[in-house]
């Protein structure tokens, strides 16, 4: 139903202006549901995926005030999560896509299609624990 511009408005809160946005951000999922044997989880992850993508891969310059990343609101639920979960999950997936690039994101992904445990995917691939990435993310975007 998303996919079509004529309802869209209609069924999303979205305005139609940010049509090809949301189309962009709700294939990501589908990719990444993809790469995962449909797997969403981690939610940080999928939607911080799915939003740096609707961002053209680039860094997004957000007009308010940016929220500390944390291991707290990177761990919500889909009911916990608020605008500003999504503003973090896309803060640290772009940290670690601009600092390390995207094959280290994709061999994050595999090794959790693989079952590895979350925090020795981070020490295995990036070399640093998850709590010294999130350090790490919010020094690389100013968030003190």
């Amino acid at each position: 139903m998303i996919f079509s511009y004529g309802v869209f408005e209609k069924e999303t809160k979205w305005p139609k202006e940010k049509f090809e946005e949301a189309l962009v951000h709700e294939i990501n999922h589908l990719f990444y549901q993809e790469l995962r044997d449909d797997e969403y989880d981690p939610l940080w992850l999928s939607e911080g995926l799915a939003t740096f993508m609707q961002h053209k891969k680039k860094k997004h310059e957000y007009k308010k005030q940016l929220k500390k990343i944390t291991k707290k609101i990177l761990n919500q639920s889909f009911e916990e999560m608020s605008e500003d979960s999504y503003q973090v999950f896309t803060l640290f997936v772009e940290f670690l896509i601009l600092v390390y690039g995207e094959k280290k994101i994709l061999q994050f992904i595999e090794e959790l299609k693989n079952g590895e445990k979350i925090d020795l995917v981070f020490k295995e691939i990036y070399k640093k624990s998850f709590e010294e990435l999130i350090e790490d993310g919010n020094r690389y975007h100013k968030i003190t």
